[in-house]
């Protein structure tokens, strides 16, 4: 049954969060949503989100900082929601939305590419569509919601081949751009062309380094984004999409991977995940006593995939029955059929509560199944590509259940090649 959980009260300097709130309210009065929550996704384009509230803040953030003092509740509301997922999760969680959940970098144009695949796939049977930024002056924001559907039949599910890997670890001194174009290069063996998709996912791509480098000067390194356009460009590649704000977006960028090849727009695909865990994060989360700080790694992975069998290239590994939704929404479906039943379990979650919620999930819908240990590591920019890496060391077939709070819930099953 349809419902709509009231969002908490949020702080008044969050106004591109209760801009979307009070855009849903209005839709939801016109144009009731017919789907039911586990069959409705969320797509939102949002360059900023409501970073400006802890731009406000910056000065406190850094007496703050000096002081080594934990961050008073306004300022840690400004932190916590300086990641663009963290927009996504209010409207989310306001809706009740338990289907996909995404938010994407790239405007209008690149959340209506990404939310037509979602429909497209069957993966979402409507697709809330949400666009929103503060204003020039930081007082106000401007949102609107767009209600797409139906979404079509599931496609025939196909296994991917993972044919190449590539990580490159952090190192003071990096940026996200210089991460990724390093990574990218220790694909070289690999031809990227028109056919190829790059699919890039960063919680916070270089947003906070900016903004962090007015309290400790240093050279941020440049946009992501904009970096992102001339590498695509140089290694050759045909599309590009870039998700943003989650530890979880990889989640996401793995069953777009799918979509694509099995509907014929692309050959092959590349999914990179891509983070710093220095400056701007390490201090925020300091900040905010994190326990889960001395857990999380940044760097970049990438996976290179195409459709298994394809020019009869041997894959290293094979993903296969990518679903994506909150957790909550998977409890109740049925288990994988698949061949073998599995023989372990790996969690993915960014903190200790992300992994309390895989493993409720895992435990619910595979009872006794033994949990991989995945050790205390968990990478930022792509945990779930850094857990396919770890192949070799797993019982296979193995399900990887993927729980993110800010976005890019899911479950996949890893099988050997």
């Amino acid at each position: 049954r349809w419902r709509i959980i009231q969002a908490r009260r949020l702080d008044q300097s969050l106004h591109t969060s209760q801009a979307l709130v009070r855009a849903f309210r209005k839709l939801h009065s016109k144009s009731p949503i017919a789907c039911e929550p586990q069959r409705l996704g969320i797509v939102l384009a949002s360059e900023r989100g409501d970073q400006a509230a802890l731009v406000r803040r910056m000065r406190e953030f850094a007496v703050t900082r000096e002081q080594s003092r934990k961050a008073e509740p306004d300022l840690f509301r400004s932190i916590s929601y300086f990641p663009v997922g963290r927009v996504l999760k209010t409207l989310g969680d306001t809706v009740g939305c338990l289907g996909p959940r995404v938010s994407v970098s790239g405007g209008r144009s690149a959340a209506i590419a990404v939310a037509e695949y979602l429909l497209k796939s069957g993966r979402a049977e409507q697709i809330l569509l949400a666009q929103a930024e503060i204003s020039q002056d930081a007082q106000g924001a401007q949102a609107s919601l767009e209600l797409l559907g139906n979404g079509a039949p599931a496609i025939l599910p196909m296994r991917l081949a993972v044919v190449a890997t590539a990580s490159c670890p952090q190192e003071h001194g990096h940026t996200c751009a210089g991460l990724l174009r390093s990574t990218l290069d220790m694909l070289s063996a690999h031809t990227f062309a028109n056919d190829t998709a790059l699919i890039v996912c960063s919680m916070l791509g270089n947003a906070g380094e900016l903004l962090y480098a007015q309290v400790a000067p240093r050279d941020p390194g440049p946009s992501l984004e904009e970096s992102l356009r001339e590498i695509a460009a140089n290694k050759g590649f045909g599309q590009c999409y870039t998700f943003v704000g989650s530890s979880g977006g990889a989640m996401v960028g793995l069953a777009l991977a799918h979509d694509l090849i099995a509907l014929g727009r692309a050959r092959k695909v590349v999914v990179c995940g891509v983070d710093l865990v220095e400056g701007a994060l390490s201090g925020a989360l300091q900040l905010l006593r994190c326990p889960d700080l001395p857990h999380m790694s940044g760097g970049a992975v990438a996976l290179v995939l195409q459709s298994s069998g394809a020019d009869h290239t041997p894959g290293l590994v094979e993903i296969g029955d990518i679903k994506l939704g909150a957790s909550e929404a998977r409890k109740n479906q049925a288990p994988y059929t698949v061949a073998t039943e599995p023989r372990s379990i790996v969690l993915s979650g960014l903190n200790s509560l992300d992994l309390q919620n895989a493993e409720l999930a895992a435990e619910t819908r595979w009872p006794g199944i033994t949990k991989y240990n995945r050790g205390q590591e968990r990478h930022v920019g792509g945990d779930v590509l850094e857990l396919v890496c770890r192949y070799s060391s797993m019982k296979l077939p193995a399900v990887i259940v993927a729980a993110h709070g800010l976005g890019g819930d899911g479950e996949f099953v890893l099988y050997a090649a």
